[in-house]
């Protein structure tokens, strides 16, 4: 499945994303995913438990950061994207929680 990038929703959860403001780009990408249908397992899911789990490793939740994180990866390893660099954000997530 691919992600919708043009919605203004996905912009908002981006900009969040990107200032490390998780539990806001959680609200956001869940109205997103509520939008398109709330389809259990689909990547929108996965990027509401991405921001899930870098808002518990903010907190201080090592381990329910690393929970939530391997839901959210296997939501999202088959996904790709131009619009912005998921991948990339990942990485970022994976050697914050992981390591």
């Amino acid at each position: 499945m691919s992600l919708d990038t043009s919605d203004p929703l996905f912009h908002r959860f981006t900009l969040e994303f990107s200032q490390e403001l998780f539990f806001e780009a959680h609200e956001t990408m869940e109205q997103l995913w509520i939008k398109k249908g709330r389809h259990k397992g689909d990547p929108y899911q996965g990027l509401v438990q991405l921001a899930v789990a870098r808002e518990h490793l903010k907190r201080g939740n090592l381990e329910g950061a690393r929970r939530v994180y391997v839901k959210a990866h296997q939501k999202l390893e088959d996904i790709s994207t131009t619009a912005w660099d998921l991948r990339f954000h990942l990485a970022e997530s994976a050697r914050r929680i992981l390591t």
